[in-house]
C-alpha cells in the first residue's frame, strides 16, 4: 500500500501562497479508490475522492489540489454528491476544475452550495482544486472519475493519434480511435477483393497536419499537444492557439516537505547572481517565462532584467529548434514589414561539427551599435553564449559556431520596420571558427596528451587520430606527457580535450593554463551578464555550463566559486588528477600504459586510475614487466585490478614485487589502480590490454541489468547513497537524470557527496542485480555477490548440499569444484575447454593432460556428447549439467542420471511479479496486459487482480483451470504431466488431474492440443479413431518457425450443425485464436488450408451431444513460390566443413556455441580449420539455406544458389510459369496478358510481373498482342531490366526486349476512364552457359552449342543452319561452332530503344518416317545487343517444348573521350565540340570496365576530315607508338588502364569544317613485361613494329571537332598546308 502525501492541508501551515507550484508529491503506484485526505496524484482509469474529513466537515482554511493524470483517453468527472457553503459565485468555499496539467489550465467551471455537477476534459489530464475559507464548513463532496474515451479523429484523419489511430490502416490493425467512424469514414477506402501491393498502409490523409483541438496534453505521433512539446521542440502546429493557456509547467521539489530557505537551496538553484543562465534543471533568461522552466526566485531576482512575455509566441514564424544538418529561415512576415515588438529566439541544434550561419538578405532599421532592430547570434545553446556580433542594417554576414549549437535572437522596437532579413545555416568543418592561428592543433608542447579532433598520445598511431606534427615533436617519446597541461601555443581557438583554447573556455571555467598569455588577443570581452553561474544558494546542484556538486571536483567542472560556497559541505577535492601520465580512460579495442615515469622510479603518494572501457566483449590485461615495492599483502606499494568499471567493483588481485600478472574481465570493463607510499620507488610496470573471447572468462549468463526474481519490488538506496544500482541510481547525479530509486530522498537528500557506504547494501535488495555487485542467487556462481549478500539473502540461497532433495528446480548450484575431462575429451566445458584449441587458448581443463593426452595434436571426440559425470552445476557449451537446463531443454543426454539428486532447496523469492497495482502493465518476466491472454505469458495473480480490465478470453473454460483440460497445454501454465518438470503446472492441476501425476511422463501432444515444432508431422482428435469425448477444447499451435505451412484433413467425421455450430475443427492463420479465422471444417468434410506466414493455430471443439471417430490432420512446411517440402530432415556438413548452414553450424566453433549439425562429427571433426568445400553444397540440402547461399526454390528469385543446386535439387522446386490474373512472380518461360484477356481491362489496374531466369541466364520478352486506350499518359506498359528502365509501351506499339540481367519487370497502369482488351506476352530464357553460348564483337558472331544438349533434343550438328543456310557449322567431339562476320549469314540489323541488334535464326532439319517424327522443332532466335560502351548477346529459343536459349559476352571494349583541362576531371558533352585554332586538347582512351590487371598502350592516332575515311586525307599525330605533330604529348601509355595525350587544334584547308580522330590502342596484361605495351618502339630509327597476336587491339573514332564561327579560316599553317 501507499499512502498520498497531501500536498498542502491548510495554508497557514504550509506557508505558501498562490498555486503553491513549487511543491511536488511522491510518485504513488496505481490505486483504484485515493485515500488521500487533501490532494494528491490519480493514476488509475477509475476512482473516487473525497474532502477532506469526508463524510465529517470539513476544515476551515483547507486547499487541496488533486491531479488527475492518466496515459490515454478523456476523462469524466462526476459529483454525485455535493455540500458546501454556497454563494452565487461561489467566492467563499468551492471546487475548481481545469482542463489540463495544473491550475493554470483553462477552468471548466466552479462548483459550491448543494448540487451535483459533471465534467469532462479534452485531453489526458485534469486538475481539481478544493479551497476553504475561515466561516462556515460543511460535509464537502464526493468526486467519481474514470477515462471514458481516446484521443478525437477530428481534425486528425490519417494521423495516429497516440494511443490509437484515424489513418485507415486503423481498420485492419484494430486501434481505430473512438470517433473515427464518424470523422474520417469518407477518407477511407474500401478494403480491395483482391490485395495489391500492400495496400493495408495507405494512409488517406484528410486533415494536412494533427490538429490540438481536443487533443491538449496528448502525444499525436508526428507531434505534440503536451506541454513538454515546448522543450522538444515538437508542437503541433496550433498548439499555442489551442493550448496556450495550459502550458505553464510547474516547477516541483522533491517532496511536500515545507519549503524552508535551506531546503530550496539543496535541490533548486537559484537566481541571485545567475540571471541570464540556465541553471540545469530550471532557468534564469528571460525565455524561461516562454518554455515555464524559470526558478523559483527568477522573479524576484530578475524581474527588472526581464520583458514582458509576448502573448501569442509563433514558433514557426517567429523563433523554434531548427535540427536539420541544414536550413534557412526568416524574419516574421518576410518580404513583407517585421512586427513591431518582436523577439524572437531559433535554436539551430544540428548535433554535429561546426555551424556555418549566412544572411543572404539583410534589411533592418540601423542605429548606433544596432541599438534599434537587430538580429544578434550566440556562439551556443542559448542568448547566455558567447555573443559572436550582430546585424543590422543592409549588411549581410558569416558566422561560425566553435561547437554543435549557435542561438539566434531577433528584436525589433516600436518605430520603423522594414523587409527583415532571410539566412540559411549548414553544418561542416569550416576550421576558421573563432579565428583559429593554426589549421590543427599542433603537438608542439603537447606531447602526450589527447587535443580533441587528434592526438599527441602514443596511442594515436593505433588509433589513427594523431596530430599532423606529432612525429615532428613527440616521435623519440611516445610514452606519456612531457607538459604538465596541453599548451595553447600554436592552438589558440582549440577544445584540447581536458582545457581550452577558445575564448568560450572564459565562461565555462575551463581555459588551459596559458590561454591569456598565448590567445589572449584573440579573446572577446565577457558578457554583460554575470561572469559565471555562482554557488552561493545553489550548494549540491548542478548549474549547466559548471556544477556546485560535489561530484564537479571528478568530473572537473566545478562553478568558480564552489570551494568559497560550498567548502563545509563538501569533501576535500582531490589533487587535480594528471589523468595522461597517471590514470586515463582507454578506449581502444587494445592498448598499453605504464607507471608514471617508466622506465625510471615511480613517485611517492602516486595514485593512478585506469578505466578500461573498450566496449566489447572480455578484456584481458598482462603485466609484461613489474617492479614494485613489495610488502606483506602488497601493502606498501600495489597495482589493484578491479572486475567492471570503478574502483568499487569486485577486486581481481593485486599485483607487487616482481611477479608479472593476466587478468580476465567477466564483462567489458576493467579498473586498475596504482597507489604508492612515501617509501621506496621502484621502476613501476608496463601493462597491456585486448578485447578478444578468451574462453577462460566465459561471461556470465544473466543480464547484470535484469531483475531476476526480485524479493522486493524495487532497489532501496538504504545504505547505499552514492551508487548506482543497476535498475536506479541513488547518486546525485540521478536528479538530473531522473533515474533515482524510489526513496532515494528518504536517505539521500541530506548529502550529495560521494558514497557513503563502502559497497551497496543487499538489506532490501535480495534478487537484485546492483551493478557493482549481486544479490541475485547467481551471484554465487559468478562471484560478485555483494560483501552482506549472505547475512540479508542466505535464507534465499542455501549451501549447495551434496545429496538434494525432491526440488530439483532451483537455481544452479555448482556441486564440483572444476568441470572435468573424463569422458569428455574434445569438447568445450564452459568456463574451460578438454578440445585440442584450449592448448592455443590457455583454458585447458584442470585434468586436461590426465585424460586427453592423446586427443591433443588433432581434436578428436571420444564421448558422443559431453556427460555430466564430475561436472554436475556445470554449463558444458553445447549441453549444460545445470538445473537450469530443465527449463531450456539442453541437459546432457545423462543430466537424470548423474545429478537427479543433486539440486537444492529452490530459494524462497518470490514466484512471480504480482499484478496488484500493475494492472496493464509488461512485467518483464510475465505479464499484466490482456494481451497475455493470448501470448501466454500472465503473471500468476492476473485474473484475480485484473479481471475488469482485461478482454474476456475466447476459451469458455478458465484459462488457467485444468477441468476439462487435462494433459494440455495451456499458455502461461500447464495441465500436461510435464508440468511437474518445467514446474509451471497451472494452480487447480493437482485437484483435477491426480490420476495422471503420480509419474511425470512424457507430454502427448497428439492427443488433446500441444506445441508442433517438427517441419512436418500428423496428429488427430481425443481417443482417434474412437469416438471423441464431450466437452472437448484442444489447441494446437504449429510452429515449424519456417516459411508457408500447409495443413490437410485426410480424414473427418465430426458432428454436422448449421455453420458447424455442434462440433467443429477451427483453422486459424497465426499464432493464436485471435488471429485471423481461415476456416472450419465439420461433417465428413475435408479440407486443405495454407498460412501466409510460419504459424498455424488449430481448435477442436465439443459439446455434450454426438460424438463421432474424429480427425486426422497432417501439415508440412512447403517453400513460398512451391509446394515441395525439404528434401533433406536438418542440414548435412557433409561436403559443408567449415561453413555456417544457417539453422546450425559446421565450424569448429559450434563446439563452443552448442550449434553443430547433426552430422558435424562424422563428416568434420578431424579439420576444425576453415572450409574444406570451397562452397556449401546443395548434396543433401535440398529445400535449406545454408547461410551465405541457398538451396530453397527461391534462391532462383532471390539469385543466391548455391554452385551445385540445379545438380542436385532443380526438380523438385519448379515454380509457375503462368502468373495470377493482374501481377506475380514468373520464372523461366512462360506467357501472361492483362486482365481479363482478350475481354476488357478493368479501369484503375495496377499490375506488376516480376520475370527471373537463373543467375546465368536472360530474359527475351514479347508483346504479341496489344491494344490500349489511345493516351500513352493513361493506360500504358512499363519495361524494366532489372531496376533499370528500358521502355514505355502506348497503343498498338508491339515491341521486344532483351534483358541484361536475370530479372526483368513489367508494370501495367490503366486510369478511370477508356479501356481496352489490353495485351499478350511471352518471355523466355536464355540457354545455361552449359548448354550454349554466343560472343560477338563489332565484326564478327560466333555461336556455339553443346552436342549434348542437341542429342538431348534429337539432334546433331550435321542438320543445323542459320537464316541463311549455306552457312553451316563446323563441328568437333563437344560442340557446334558457327563463325562469320556480323553483316553476314542472314543476320537481320535494327535498333531498338536507342541500340543496335543482329538477330539470326538457328534452326534443324527433321528426320521422320512416313507421317511421324520423334524430334523436337527446333528453332533458336539469336541476338547481338550493341550499346555504345559494351555489347551484349543472347540467343533466345522460340516457344517449343524442349528449347532454350544461349547468352555470352563479346571482347574488350574501349572508349575514347574530350575533357575540358589536363586534370582530366570534367568529359565534353558537347558535340560537336566546339574549339579555337591552337586550343590544347585533351583526350582520353580508357577501358569501359577498369581493371588493375591490364594496361592501354596508344598505337596510332590519325585524323581526318570525314569519319569514314582515314586513308586519303589523314593527318597523324602519332603512328607505331611514335610522335609525328609537333604539339603531340603523351600523359600516360602502356603504363594504366588508360591512356592520356593532348595536342593543339587545327582546321584541314579547302573548306572541310569538321576533324574526327582514330586512334589505335594495344591492351596488354600488366604482369606481363614482355608485351608490346612495356617495350615501346625506337623511335629515333623510326621502324614499325607488328602488333603480333599477343594483344589485344581495339580502333576508336572520336569527333568531330569543329571551329568557332570567328576561327574558320580558308588558310591554315605551314603544317596544315603540308598535310
Amino acid at each position: 500500500m501507499w499512502t498520498l502525501v497531501v500536498l498542502c492541508s491548510v495554508i497557514a501551515s504550509c506557508g505558501v501562497r498562490g498555486d503553491n507550484w513549487w511543491t511536488t508529491l511522491a510518485q504513488p503506484e496505481e490505486t483504484v479508490t485515493s485515500d488521500a485526505s487533501c490532494g494528491g496524484y490519480l493514476h488509475s482509469s477509475s476512482g473516487t475522492f473525497y474532502s477532506p474529513g469526508y463524510p465529517d466537515n470539513y476544515p476551515d482554511h483547507s486547499e487541496c489540489i488533486w491531479y488527475l493524470r492518466f496515459g490515454s483517453g478523456i476523462v469524466q468527472l462526476n459529483f454525485p454528491f455535493i455540500s458546501i457553503e454556497d454563494h452565487p459565485s461561489c467566492m467563499y468555499d468551492a471546487i475548481y476544475v481545469y482542463d489540463g496539467f495544473n491550475t493554470a489550465y483553462r477552468l471548466l467551471g466552479k462548483v459550491c452550495g448543494n448540487t451535483t455537477a459533471t465534467f469532462y476534459s479534452t485531453g489526458v489530464y485534469m486538475t481539481v482544486r478544493f479551497k476553504s475559507d475561515g466561516s462556515i464548513s460543511s460535509s464537502g463532496f464526493r468526486a467519481d472519475y474514470r477515462v471514458v474515451a481516446q484521443g478525437s479523429c477530428r481534425y486528425n484523419c490519417g494521423y495516429q493519434v497516440g494511443s490509437c489511430s484515424c489513418s485507415s490502416s486503423c481498420e485492419y490493425r484494430g486501434n481505430c480511435c473512438s470517433d473515427y467512424y464518424d470523422y474520417c469514414l469518407a477518407s477511407t477506402p474500401e478494403t480491395p477483393s483482391t490485395p495489391g501491393d500492400n495496400w493495408w498502409t495507405v494512409d488517406d490523409v484528410v486533415t494536412d497536419q494533427p490538429s490540438c483541438r481536443y487533443n491538449c496534453g496528448s502525444h499525436m505521433g508526428s507531434c505534440s499537444c503536451s506541454s513538454s512539446c515546448q522543450y522538444y521542440g515538437n508542437c503541433c502546429h496550433d498548439y499555442h492557439y489551442e493550448c496556450l493557456e495550459t502550458t505553464t509547467v510547474p516547477v516541483t521539489t522533491a517532496d511536500n516537505r515545507e519549503p524552508t530557505h535551506d531546503y530550496f537551496t539543496d535541490f533548486y538553484p537559484s537566481c541571485r547572481y545567475n540571471c541570464g543562465s540556465h541553471m540545469g534543471m530550471c532557468s534564469c533568461e528571460n525565455s524561461c517565462q516562454y518554455y515555464g522552466n524559470c526558478c523559483h526566485d527568477y522573479y524576484y531576482e530578475c524581474s527588472e532584467t526581464t520583458p514582458e512575455a509576448p502573448s501569442t509566441p509563433d514558433y514557426t514564424s517567429c523563433g523554434g529548434y531548427l535540427y536539420g544538418y541544414s536550413g534557412s529561415f526568416t524574419s516574421p512576415n518576410y518580404p513583407s514589414a517585421y512586427p513591431h515588438y518582436a523577439d524572437c529566439i531559433w535554436y539551430i541544434r544540428p548535433g554535429y561539427s561546426v555551424i556555418r550561419l549566412w544572411f543572404s538578405s539583410v534589411n533592418i532599421e540601423s542605429c548606433g551599435n544596432c541599438g534599434c532592430d537587430s538580429v544578434s547570434v550566440y556562439d551556443g545553446s542559448s542568448t547566455s553564449s558567447s555573443l559572436l556580433g550582430k546585424v543590422c542594417g543592409r549588411n549581410t554576414a558569416t558566422f561560425y559556431s566553435t561547437g554543435s549549437y549557435l542561438t539566434v535572437r531577433f528584436r525589433t522596437d516600436s518605430s520603423a520596420s522594414y523587409s527583415g532579413f532571410r539566412a540559411f545555416y549548414e553544418n561542416g568543418d569550416y576550421f576558421s571558427t573563432e579565428s583559429p592561428v593554426t589549421e590543427q592543433p599542433s603537438c608542439r608542447y603537447n606531447c602526450g596528451w589527447n587535443l580533441g579532433s587528434c592526438s599527441c598520445t602514443s596511442s594515436c598511431q593505433y588509433n589513427g587520430n594523431c596530430c599532423p606534427d606529432y612525429y615532428d615533436h613527440c616521435s623519440s617519446t611516445t610514452e606519456w606527457p612531457t607538459t604538465e597541461h596541453p599548451s595553447c601555443r600554436y592552438n589558440c581557438g582549440w577544445n584540447l580535450g581536458s582545457c581550452s583554447c577558445t575564448s568560450s573556455c572564459q565562461y565555462y571555467g575551463n581555459c588551459c593554463p596559458d590561454y591569456y598569455d598565448e590567445c589572449s588577443a584573440t579573446t572577446p570581452e565577457a558578457p554583460s551578464t554575470t561572469d559565471q553561474p555562482s554557488c552561493r544558494y545553489n550548494c549540491g546542484s548542478h548549474m549547466g555550463s559548471c556544477s556546485c556538486s560535489s561530484s564537479c571536483q571528478y568530473y572537473g567542472n566545478c562553478c568558480h566559486d564552489y570551494y568559497y560556497e560550498c567548502s563545509e559541505t563538501t569533501p576535500e577535492a582531490p589533487s587535480t588528477p594528471d589523468y595522461t601520465s597517471c590514470g586515463d580512460y582507454l578506449y581502444g579495442y587494445s592498448g598499453s600504459f605504464t607507471s608514471p615515469n617508466y622506465p625510471s622510479a615511480y613517485p611517492h603518494y602516486a595514485d593512478c586510475i585506469w578505466y578500461i572501457r573498450p566496449g566489447y566483449s572480455v578484456i584481458r590485461l598482462r603485466f609484461s614487466s613489474v617492479n614494485i615495492e613489495s610488502c606483506g599483502n602488497c601493502g606498501c606499494d600495489s597495482v589493484s585490478v578491479y572486475d567492471g568499471s570503478s574502483t568499487s567493483s569486485r577486486l581481481l588481485g593485486k599485483v607487487c614485487g616482481r611477479n608479472t600478472a593476466t587478468f580476465y574481465s567477466t564483462g567489458s570493463y576493467l579498473t586498475v589502480r596504482f597507489r604508492t607510499d612515501s617509501s621506496a620507488s621502484y621502476s613501476g610496470f608496463q601493462a597491456y590490454y585486448e578485447v578478444g573471447d578468451f574462453f577462460s572468462t566465459e561471461s556470465p549468463v544473466t543480464d547484470y541489468f535484469s531483475t531476476e526474481s526480485p524479493v522486493t519490488e524495487q532497489p532501496s538506496c538504504r545504505y547505499n547513497c552514492g551508487w548506482d544500482l543497476g535498475s536506479c541510481s541513488c547518486t546525485s547525479s540521478c536528479q538530473y537524470y531522473g533515474n533515482c530509486c524510489p526513496d532515494y530522498h528518504d536517505h539521500c537528500s541530506s548529502t550529495t557527496e560521494w558514497p557513503t557506504t563502502e559497497h551497496p547494501s543487499c538489506r532490501y535488495n535480495c534478487g537484485w542485480n546492483l551493478g557493482s555487485c549481486s544479490c541475485t542467487s547467481s551471484c554465487q556462481y559468478y562471484g560478485n555477490c555483494c560483501p552482506d549478500y549472505y547475512d540479508e539473502c542466505s535464507a534465499t540461497t542455501p549451501e549447495a548440499p551434496s545429496t538434494t532433495g525432491d526440488n530439483w528446480w532451483t537455481v544452479d548450484d555448482v556441486v564440483t569444484d572444476q568441470p572435468s575431462c573424463r569422458y569428455n575429451c574434445g569438447s568445450h566445458m564452459g568456463s574451460c575447454s578438454c578440445s585440442s584449441s584450449c592448448q592455443y587458448y590457455g583454458n585447458c581443463c584442470h585434468d586436461y593432460y590426465y585424460e586427453c593426452p592423446t586427443s591433443t595434436m588433432e581434436p578428436e571426440v571420444t564421448t558422443d556428447q559431453p556427460s555430466c559425470r564430475y561436472n554436475c552445476g556445470s554449463h558444458m557449451g553445447s549441453c549444460s549439467c545445470s538445473s537450469s537446463c530443465q527449463y531450456y531443454g539442453n541437459c546432457c543426454h545423462d543430466y537424470y542420471y548423474e545429478c537427479s539428486e543433486t539440486t537444492p532447496e529452490a530459494p524462497s523469492t518470490t514466484d512471480q511479479p504480482s499484478c496488484r497495482y500493475n494492472c496493464g502493465s509488461h512485467m518483464g518476466s510475465c505479464s499484466c496486459s490482456s494481451s497475455c491472454q493470448y501470448y501466454g505469458n500472465c503473471c500468476h495473480d492476473y485474473y484475480y487482480e485484473c479481471p475488469t480490465s482485461t478482454m474476456e478470453p475466447e476459451v469458455t473454460t478458465d484459462q488457467l483451470s485444468c477441468r476439462y483440460n487435462c494433459g494440455s497445454h495451456m499458455g502461461s501454465c500447464s495441465c500436461s504431466s510435464s508440468c511437474q518438470l518445467y514446474g509451471n503446472c497451472c494452480h487447480d492441476y493437482y485437484y483435477y488431474c491426480p490420476a495422471s501425476t503420480t509419474e511425470p511422463v512424457s507430454p502427448d501432444y497428439t492427443s488433446c492440443g500441444g506445441y508442433l515444432y517438427a517441419y512436418s508431422r500428423s496428429f488427430t482428435s481425443p481417443n482417434y479413431p474412437s469416438a471423441y469425448p464431450h466437452y472437448a477444447d484442444c489447441i494446437w499451435y504449429i510452429r515449424p518457425g519456417y516459411s508457408v505451412i500447409r495443413l490437410q484433413f485426410s480424414s473427418v467425421n465430426i458432428e454436422s450443425c448449421g455453420n458447424c455450430g455442434c462440433d467443429s475443427v477451427s483453422v486459424y492463420d497465426g499464432s493464436s485464436t485471435s488471429s485471423r479465422l481461415l476456416g472450419k471444417v465439420c461433417g465428413r468434410n475435408t479440407a486443405t488450408f495454407y498460412s501466409t506466414g510460419s504459424y498455424l493455430t488449430v481448435r477442436f471443439r465439443t459439446d455434450s451431444s454426438v460424438s463421432y471417430s474424429g480427425f486426422r490432420a497432417s501439415y508440412e512446411v512447403v517453400d513460398n513460390f512451391s509446394t515441395e517440402s525439404p528434401v533433406t530432415e536438418q542440414p548435412s556438413c557433409r561436403y559443408n566443413c567449415g561453413w555456417n548452414l544457417g539453422s546450425c553450424s559446421c565450424t569448429s566453433s559450434c563446439q563452443y556455441y552448442g550449434n553443430c549439425c547433426p552430422d558435424y562429427y562424422d563428416h568434420c571433426s578431424s579439420t576444425t580449420e576453415w572450409p574444406t568445400t570451397a562452397q556449401p553444397s546443395c548434396r543433401h540440402n535440398c529445400g535449406w539455406n545454408l547461410g551465405s547461399c541457398s538451396c530453397s526454390s527461391s534462391c532462383r528469385y532471390n539469385g543466391n544458389c548455391c554452385p551445385d543446386y540445379y545438380d542436385y535439387c532443380s526438380s523438385t522446386t519448379e515454380w509457375p510459369t503462368t502468373a495470377t490474373p493482374c501481377g506475380g512472380y514468373l520464372f523461366g518461360s512462360g506467357n501472361f496478358t492483362s486482365p481479363n484477356h482478350p475481354s476488357f481491362y478493368p479501369d484503375n489496374t495496377y499490375c506488376t510481373w516480376r520475370l527471373r531466369a537463373s543467375s546465368d541466364q536472360r530474359i527475351f520478352l514479347a508483346f504479341t498482342y496489344l491494344q490500349l486506350e489511345s493516351c500513352c499518359e493513361c493506360d500504358y506498359i512499363k519495361v524494366y531490366d532489372g531496376s533499370s528502365y528500358m521502355g514505355t509501351m502506348c497503343n498498338n506499339s508491339l515491341a521486344t526486349f532483351h534483358s541484361s540481367s536475370n530479372s526483368m519487370t513489367v508494370v501495367f497502369r490503366s486510369d478511370s476512364r477508356v479501356v481496352a482488351r489490353g495485351f499478350r506476352a511471352e518471355f523466355i530464357s536464355s540457354l545455361p552457359t552449359s548448354s550454349g553460348q554466343v560472343t560477338c564483337s563489332s565484326d564478327n558472331m560466333n555461336i556455339v552449342v553443346q552436342r549434348s544438349y542437341l542429342n538431348s533434343l534429337g539432334y546433331d550438328g550435321d542438320n543445323l543452319y542459320l537464316n541463311n543456310p549455306s552457312c553451316r557449322p563446323q563441328i568437333s567431339s563437344s560442340q557446334v561452332i558457327f563463325r562469320f562476320p556480323i553483316e553476314g549469314c542472314g543476320n537481320d540489323k535494327k535498333i531498338e530503344n536507342g541500340r543496335v541488334v543482329y538477330t539470326n535464326t538457328l534452326r534443324a532439319d527433321t528426320s521422320s518416317y512416313g507421317e511421324i517424327t520423334r524430334q523436337v522443332h527446333l528453332k533458336i532466335n539469336v541476338a547481338c545487343q550493341m550499346d555504345q560502351d559494351s555489347v551484349s548477346q543472347i540467343m533466345y529459343l522460340v516457344e517449343h517444348t524442349g528449347n532454350s536459349s544461349i547468352v555470352g559476352t563479346g571482347k574488350f571494349n574501349t572508349s575514347m573521350n574530350f575533357y575540358t583541362s589536363g586534370s582530366f576531371y570534367y568529359q565534353v558533352t558537347q558535340v560537336p565540340y566546339k574549339v579555337t585554332l591552337n586550343q590544347n586538347l585533351y583526350v582520353q582512351v580508357d577501358l569501359s570496365r577498369q581493371s588493375s590487371n591490364l594496361v592501354i598502350f596508344l598505337d596510332t592516332c590519325v585524323t581526318s576530315p570525314s569519319p569514314h575515311d582515314f586513308e586519303n586525307r589523314s593527318y597523324y599525330l602519332v603512328r607505331n607508338g611514335c610522335p609525328v605533330d609537333s604539339t603531340y604529348r603523351p600523359y600516360y601509355t602502356g603504363l594504366r588502364p588508360y591512356a592520356r595525350f593532348t595536342f593543339k587544334a587545327f582546321q584541314f584547308l579547302r573548306a572541310a569544317e569538321s576533324v574526327y580522330i582514330q586512334c589505335k590502342v594495344l591492351i596488354c596484361q600488366a604482369s606481363d613485361s614482355n608485351s608490346r605495351c612495356h617495350n615501346p618502339p625506337n623511335c629515333r630509327n623510326r621502324v614499325a613494329r607488328d602488333l603480333g597476336t599477343e594483344h589485344d587491339s581495339q580502333t576508336l573514332v572520336l569527333g568531330p571537332i569543329q571551329l568557332r564561327a570567328s576561327e574558320k579560316k580558308e588558310e591554315g599553317t605551314k603544317e596544315q598546308d603540308e598535310a
